[in-house]
């Protein structure tokens, strides 16, 4: 069985690879998830604000880059430009 994380990383993948379709299943799928803990419902809302996002790839990329920037900061890692973290590069 696949949980939340594995959903949500389908549909960021996807998202970044300009597979709107499918990173679309993905992000509805995990919305039919329950919400038990407060990180579910955490992920649930960051899911529905992708799915927002989606039919503009610019900005998708962008809110994905700024939750790994955010994520990063918290954890207090060495910061990187976006293409040393392998994500997709917009001039």
């Amino acid at each position: 069985m696949k949980g939340h994380w594995d959903y949500y990383y389908a549909g960021v993948i996807a998202g970044l690879h300009g597979d709107s379709t499918t990173s679309r299943r993905a992000f509805d799928t995990l919305l039919t998830l329950p919400r038990l803990y407060e990180w579910q419902k955490g992920l649930y809302i960051r899911a529905i604000d992708l799915l927002d996002l989606l039919d503009s790839r610019r900005r998708f990329h962008e809110s994905v880059s700024g939750i790994a920037w955010r994520t990063r900061t918290q954890l207090l890692l060495k910061d990187y430009e976006s293409i040393d973290l392998g994500l997709p590069y917009f001039d």
